[in-house]
């Protein structure tokens, strides 16, 4: 089916609405990093018979990230994409393997795929045994902490303008064994009208490798549930480690974040 159309640049300001009614209609929730990058890249109208029948993204690297054409004209959407490709010189997309309609578009026109991240929505909570030496205290992260945070062995935060930020809008909690800085955890909320918080945690090195990792998330995914949250997170496929350290309080990562490659790109 043939059906003109253009493609005007937007910013996500101007499409707020449209792109409201995408993240409604997935699944699951986006994944923090795929969000990050949507923010800073550049958003394209898609329109025909005078009307936006949708929008895509695409960032300064080329690879779409994100594509949302309306229910009504969603027929028309694997006629658009290669077009869409052609035109915006697309060479890849970075694509949720929850995000059906993205998914079965770009995997038409791929020409190799690659593993990128897996993705967990869902919580069944497993029970952990009791260890006497695994001992902390944990509380809300205060100002004063911070010094202290960047100091610790990690990549999570290396602003301290970023860091302050979080300990400011409650994002962070201190994990302490007998006043000593065990690690921190993170709770990000992606969208202030929406339940999803992306967690994550970071042990300093002298701590590491003795069994404070798993109790640490666990209570994090666990202070999540009890405030009404729904707790998420997307790791490097490749971190196996965190993978089933997730997998064992009961973490499920049912999906994965791929990258589709189209043409020589």
């Amino acid at each position: 089916m043939n059906l003109r159309f253009t493609l005007e640049p937007t910013t996500l300001d101007a499409i707020g609405d449209l792109r409201e009614q995408h993240l409604d209609g997935l699944p699951e929730a986006i994944d923090a990093l795929v969000e990050i990058l949507v923010r800073s890249a550049r958003p394209h109208r898609i329109r025909a018979r005078g009307e936006t029948i949708g929008y895509v993204v695409v960032d300064d690297r080329r690879r779409m990230l994100e594509l949302h054409v309306r229910q009504d004209h969603e027929v028309y959407a694997h006629d658009l994409f290669p077009q869409i490709l052609e035109r915006l010189d697309v060479g890849s997309a970075l694509v949720q393997t929850f995000d059906a309609l993205f998914l079965a578009c770009a995997l038409d026109e791929q020409a190799s795929v690659s593993m990128r991240g897996a993705l967990t929505r869902h919580y069944f909570p497993r029970a952990l045994p009791s260890i006497d030496r695994i001992r902390y205290d944990e509380r809300p992260a205060e100002l004063r902490d911070v010094p202290q945070i960047l100091a610790t062995d990690q990549d999570v935060f290396i602003d301290e303008g970023r860091l302050r930020g979080a300990v400011e809008r409650n994002e962070v909690v201190v994990f302490e064994h007998d006043e000593a800085l065990v690690g921190f955890g993170l709770m990000r909320i992606l969208h202030p009208d929406r339940p999803h918080v992306e967690v994550g945690i970071a042990v300093d090195a002298p701590f590491r490798n003795k069994g404070y990792a798993i109790y640490m998330l666990r209570d994090m995914v666990e202070h999540c549930v009890a405030r009404g949250l729904e707790p998420i997170c997307g790791l490097s496929r490749d971190n196996e480690a965190s993978i089933r350290m997730g997998s064992r309080i009961g973490l499920v990562s049912r999906y994965r974040l791929i990258e589709l490659h189209f043409g020589d790109a």
